[in-house]
């Protein structure tokens, strides 16, 4: 799992070819310290308390950049919008169907999955669906 401290931040973005600057710090700042799979606007709304000068439109940009670079996943788990992600080790989500919450999933080393003669596999994701612990215990009406 990736660890780091906001001063490592610049040094990580610039080893990965990204110029580093106070708005992409703060991204991936955020993404490391909330891992709970926040979305662009969630991102925005949280952020910009501290950074008022901050768009949506940098968030986006910010975004794509870091998925680009393969330091965060884009995940298209929810289909009204994108959720983000820090890289850094394989794992799976578990996404409730109820109340929207997305968990991480240790995954095995070697997940044996047969793929089409010649292919080349360059992205992975698994995602279960189902009922969280939480929703699960709390009674229906």
């Amino acid at each position: 799992m990736m660890t780091h401290t906001t001063t490592d931040i610049p040094a990580m973005l610039r080893d990965n070819g990204i110029q580093p600057s106070v708005q992409r710090i703060a991204i991936m700042s955020y993404l490391i310290d909330n891992r709970v799979h926040p979305t662009a606007d969630a991102i925005y709304n949280d952020l910009r308390r501290l950074h008022p000068t901050l768009s949506r439109t940098t968030i986006y940009n910010t975004l794509h950049l870091l998925v680009e670079h393969r330091l965060v996943n884009r995940l298209d788990i929810d289909p009204a919008t994108a959720r983000y992600d820090i890289a850094g080790h394989a794992h799976g989500h578990f996404i409730c169907s109820s109340c929207g919450a997305v968990t991480d999933i240790e995954l095995p080393h070697v997940i044996d999955i047969p793929v089409p003669e010649g292919a080349v596999v360059t992205d992975t994701h698994l995602s279960l669906r189902g009922i969280c612990p939480r929703c699960a215990a709390t009674p229906s009406e």
